[in-house]
C-alpha cells in the first residue's frame, strides 16, 4: 500500500493484548505476531482488510473464549 505507519504503530499493535506466561499464552503471542506482521506487510487495501478482519476475529474469539479481559479502551 506505500503508506507509512505512524511511529511506534507496530509495537503497540503487538503489545495491545497481554498474554499470559503459560506455553498456551506463549502459543497465543506468537499467533498474535504473524497476525500483526500480515497487517504490518499488507501491500494492498483488500490484503490490509483480510488481514485486520483476521486480527479482529482471532481477539474476539479469545475474549469470547475468557482467554482474554474485554478492555473498553481497545474496543
Amino acid at each position: 500500500m506505500s503508506t507509512l505507519a505512524a511511529p511506534g504503530y507496530y509495537e503497540t499493535l503487538l503489545h495491545a493484548p497481554t498474554f499470559s506466561s503459560d506455553p498456551t499464552g506463549k502459543r497465543q503471542a506468537e499467533r498474535w505476531k504473524r497476525l500483526v506482521d500480515d497487517i504490518h506487510k499488507s501491500t494492498t487495501e483488500q490484503d490490509l482488510r483480510e488481514a485486520r478482519g483476521k486480527a479482529e476475529g482471532y481477539i474476539i474469539g479469545l475474549v469470547e473464549c475468557g482467554h482474554l479481559r474485554p478492555d473498553g479502551e481497545r474496543d
